[in-house]
């Protein structure tokens, strides 16, 4: 499969889906079949990177067309990932890994999610190929990535801020969800409904201790963005949060008079205690019921 993914995957660009397979891939575009990554970073105990990846295939829009003889949908997805130049060339010695990605199919049918983790080299870059096999429709669609895995290990810092299906202190059913102590289950897609409350979880990393308590002291800002063609527009007040002392930050707000869109959260961090400000972002949508 990685010779497989490796030797087909570089027909296709970055950020590119292919379908390949029989005549019903070939009535399926790719703009319709598309396959949507995202990448969420989180610093290890070792210093590297771990990695969590979301990969949607988006099986259930409009021109997918019925499954031959009514059956079920069957998805098998596999991701590789290898060390790159920054635009996806080879490097020499460089050599693929396997990722696994577990499978999960919303309640409705609509779409499928894959995850999957991995530990990357902080400030590297790398390509991730990514291949679902549609079973039931005989295609298959392949996907490159090509991603820049952030520094979090020089000082006051913070990971990815992720929407969350749903966080907590992790037991032996996380998977591939374990993060630290805790579990965090990305939210598929991105996508909230406006009954459901916005969860964002994010980690800061190397704060400052006061020298008397010991204690961590870290003022968060969230500034929320509606994209409005192409364009960020500011919406309502930011949300703070004073002098923080946990390595991470769960936020949970309601979003019922929210209007339905792309937006994009910014948070900014400013450490009280050594004076040191970093900044992280993340992006969602909202949608209605």
């Amino acid at each position: 499969m990685r010779a497989f993914l490796k030797a087909v995957g570089r027909g296709v660009a970055s950020g590119a889906a292919l379908a390949i397979g029989t005549a019903a891939a070939a009535a399926a575009p790719p703009t319709v079949h598309a396959l949507k990554d995202t990448t969420f970073f989180f610093r290890a105990q070792d210093g590297s990177i771990l990695t969590l990846l979301m990969l949607e295939f988006l099986a259930a829009r409009p021109g997918a067309g019925p499954i031959p003889g009514g059956g079920q949908p069957t998805y098998v997805g596999a991701a590789t990932a290898e060390e790159s130049g920054r635009r996806g060339e080879d490097l020499p010695r460089a050599s693929a890994r396997a990722v696994p990605l577990e499978f999960s199919l919303p309640a409705t049918g609509e779409g499928a999610t894959f995850f999957g983790r991995v530990y990357l080299k902080s400030g590297r870059n790398y390509t991730l190929r990514y291949v679902v096999n549609d079973k039931s429709r005989e295609a298959i669609y392949l996907k490159n990535a090509v991603v820049d895995v952030p520094y979090l290990t020089g000082g006051f810092s913070a990971s990815s801020v992720v929407p969350a299906e749903r966080f907590g202190p992790a037991d032996a059913t996380a998977g591939p969800f374990h993060v630290g102590s805790e579990e965090v289950v990305p939210k598929a897609g991105g996508v909230f409904r406006r009954s459901e409350l916005l969860r964002l979880y994010l980690q800061v990393y190397d704060a400052a201790r006061d020298t008397v308590t010991s204690a961590r002291r870290v003022d968060v800002v969230f500034r929320f963005y509606r994209v409005v063609k192409s364009k960020l527009k500011r919406h309502g007040k930011p949300f703070s949060v004073r002098a923080a002392a946990g390595p991470s930050m769960g936020l949970a707000l309601p979003i019922g008079d929210w209007p339905t869109g792309s937006y994009r959260v910014v948070v900014e961090l400013h450490d009280r205690i050594s004076q040191a400000r970093t900044s992280t972002e993340g992006s969602f949508s909202i949608v209605e019921e």
